[in-house]
């Protein structure tokens, strides 16, 4: 073995060394567990101070004072709506398991109860300022701001602005059965993912070339801390575009285009669904395509798992690679000559079951967000 190999594996090995306990480090000041356990949290010992007078600043509208941007921006977001949007409050209310509170309403005093919803710190501000930003007193950031007069005392933590931060919420596997059939305070997780958006974007061609931040944070910009995803009409119909062919006189192959998505789609909570509608140019309801995840429950089985998934990877609209494109291709039929058709994209954010047995009337749970005319474009092989 060469000297010059040797060097470039000692080198490799301490900087894995350092960069480890580094991420150890930023794990245990920020207290994420991937949901295993809540955030505790003490409001007198960690929460931060005004330096002019004193006071301690609590909540995130303390922070709207200065950040008013970031603060409107955030309280319009999802992250601020996390525990009490009706989506959410049905799905608790069903499955009331306190692994759930983990993520949508983080902050926990430690004598408090862990399964009691009414006992969580700030649950109306769900994910909020304070849960990414503020611990022992001092505001978190991945870069100390070069100034001389900082309002703050300040904690660099470079894990903020990794992917693997928003992996805390946004990548992790089903409970296991003990979890659930016990409902144990804390979660052990089975082998099978749940939410898979992290390693998505891994194997995706944006991989190394953007991060989750790139396209949800948006920060530096007027837009900072908006978090656009799955509910956000305006990134939802910027994201998608379709085209359609003619394969024969009555046949056609409509094909919807993901546009930089950088994670399959849908993505994130299990029970969202894709529905694509074929209608004439007149508007006539002609087919309806469903991408998402179909799963069962999985209890009595042997199998350690207590979901087992009826669907694969078909059912979703892959990221962009380097051998293909994120598109997927539907043929239908259509017994009339035209040039022309309608067609009609919806998030829907519920499984069918609560759609029959839940309360939540259908324009919070599924929601039209682009629709358009087609031209049918004549076919061609070498595009197929």
């Amino acid at each position: 073995m060469s000297n010059r190999f040797v060097f470039l594996f000692l080198y490799i090995l301490i900087l894995n060394l350092i960069f480890g306990c580094k991420k150890k480090d930023d794990l245990e000041t920020l207290r994420f567990s991937n949901g295993v356990y809540p955030i505790y949290f003490d409001l007198r010992s960690d929460s931060t101070r005004n330096s002019e007078n004193g006071n301690r600043l609590e909540k995130s509208s303390d922070c709207g004072t200065c950040h008013k941007t970031i603060f409107e921006n955030w309280k319009t977001s999802r992250h601020s709506q996390a525990f009490s949007n009706p989506l959410y409050q049905q799905s608790h209310q069903k499955e009331p398991m306190s692994w759930c509170l983990n993520c949508h309403a983080p902050f926990l005093d430690s004598n408090s109860d862990v399964t009691n919803p009414s006992l969580r710190l700030q649950k109306e501000d769900g994910v909020s300022c304070i849960t990414c930003h503020v611990r022992e007193g001092k505001i978190l950031v991945s870069e100390v701001p070069e100034s001389k007069t900082n309002f703050h005392t300040y904690k660099e933590v470079k894990l903020l602005a990794s992917e693997e931060f928003c992996g805390n919420c946004h990548q992790f596997n089903f409970p296991d059965k003990e979890s659930i059939l016990k409902k144990k305070d804390f979660v052990s997780y089975s082998k099978l993912p749940m939410q898979n958006t992290l390693e998505e974007w891994k194997q995706s061609d944006w991989y190394g070339k953007k991060k989750c931040q790139s396209c949800h944070l948006l920060s530096n910009t007027s837009k900072s801390h908006t978090f656009p995803g799955g509910h956000s009409h305006k990134k939802l119909e910027d994201s998608f575009t379709v085209s359609m062919e003619r394969n024969s006189k009555f046949t056609y192959t409509v094909s919807i285009f993901a546009n930089g998505i950088a994670h399959s789609f849908p993505t994130g909570d299990l029970f969202r669904s894709l529905r694509f509608r074929i209608l004439t140019k007149e508007g006539i309801f002609l087919q309806e395509w469903k991408l998402g995840k179909t799963y069962e429950d999985n209890l009595h089985a042997k199998s350690f798992d207590a979901v087992k998934y009826l669907s694969n990877d078909d059912v979703f609209l892959p990221p962009k690679d380097k051998s293909r494109k994120s598109r997927k291709q539907f043929v239908f039929q259509y017994e009339k000559e035209t040039d022309h058709f309608r067609y009609e994209l919806f998030m829907d954010y519920l499984n069918p079951t609560t759609h029959i047995f839940g309360n939540l009337p259908s324009e919070i749970t599924i929601q039209k967000f682009k629709s358009g005319e087609i031209k049918v474009s004549v076919w061609n092989d070498s595009n197929g």
